[in-house]
């Protein structure tokens, strides 16, 4: 997460609150990768043969991409 977070600012200080999502509260590349390469793959062997999977990848993932404070999705 470091390395992510490290090209997503290359040297500056992040404004506080905004290391994975924007001001505008939109997730920044770091967020993302996270999800596409680190927890998705993993939700979906865990998931494997549900006939859920597919909703429920869709929930997590926008309950994570939410900024702290925003309602969580449903």
């Amino acid at each position: 997460m470091a390395f992510l977070v490290d090209e997503t600012f290359q040297g500056r200080r992040p404004v506080k609150g905004t290391i994975l999502w924007t001001p505008s509260g939109k997730p920044r590349a770091a967020l993302t990768s996270l999800w596409n390469f680190s927890i998705r793959p993993l939700l979906e062997q865990y998931l494997a043969g549900s006939d859920e999977q597919q909703s429920l990848l869709e929930t997590f993932r926008d309950t994570l991409m939410e900024p702290p404070g925003a309602g969580h999705a449903r």
